[in-house]
């Protein structure tokens, strides 16, 4: 078992690109630019490569999996290291129509009311959502 856990919250910057195993099993990479102007490599595979292959350039997404540095060699002979994320999970947070989200939730529902009276409202209670996975703090 990896330590080396990450997420991001980015947007995508380019097409996906869809490829596939030895074994026929999809494989989805994508290019993010984090808020700090990072740009990373997030690498989906199996099921969630198929989710992760309709998104488009512009959604913002976060990712969450294994922080690992593969190393290569450039054409003058030196190597480097260049970090990626083997995701394990992925959620569209904006962008086109075709969430991946399980729940879909706009900002505007968690504004603070103008006035100090309580007011009756429709925002929904998210109380009762349950996640696929909880992460601990």
């Amino acid at each position: 078992m990896s330590l080396n856990k990450a997420t991001l919250v980015g947007k995508i910057l380019a097409e996906p690109e869809s490829r596939f195993t030895n074994s026929d099993e999809p494989v989805v990479r994508l290019y993010v630019l984090t808020g700090t102007n990072t740009k990373l490599r997030v690498v989906c595979y199996k099921a969630l490569a198929e989710k992760a292959g309709t998104l488009k350039v512009g959604d913002m997404i976060l990712a969450s999996g294994t922080l690992i540095a593969p190393s290569f060699k450039t054409q003058a002979g030196v190597t480097k290291k260049d970090f990626e994320i083997n995701a394990r999970d992925l959620y569209k947070i904006s962008g086109s129509i075709n969430s991946l989200n399980p729940i879909s939730v706009s900002v505007q529902n968690f504004a603070k009311p103008s006035s100090s009276k309580p007011t009756q409202s429709s925002e929904e209670d998210l109380s009762e959502v349950l996640l696929e996975e909880e992460i601990p703090f």
